[in-house]
């Protein structure tokens, strides 16, 4: 596996822009993924829509996206939004 990805502490529309990128890359949809997002302040609808809709992609067969040590921000702003259920289908350590 990777090195974990690190977040920064606000995730606006430049960082969601920076994440579509990197979740684009061929190997992205097969690969084991991590987020760091202890150090999350805030984050933007449109970041947490491409996360979404990469996880939407992934296979069914694939490793779970993992979340190591989410900030409570980072988690309220999926339950701000009513998608507290796409959280859950991430990992969490």
């Amino acid at each position: 596996m990777s090195e974990p990805i690190v977040l920064e502490a606000r995730l606006g529309l430049p960082q969601a822009e920076a994440l579509l990128d990197r979740l684009r890359q061929p190997d992205a949809l097969s690969e084991e993924l991590a987020f760091d997002a202890s150090g999350v302040e805030e984050s933007s609808a449109a970041w947490i829509a491409v996360l979404i809709g990469f996880l939407q992609a992934r296979p069914d067969s694939t490793a779970p996206v993992r979340v190591i040590d989410p900030s409570s921000e980072f988690v309220d702003a999926f339950s701000d939004l009513g998608l507290f259920q796409d959280l859950m289908r991430m990992e969490f350590s």
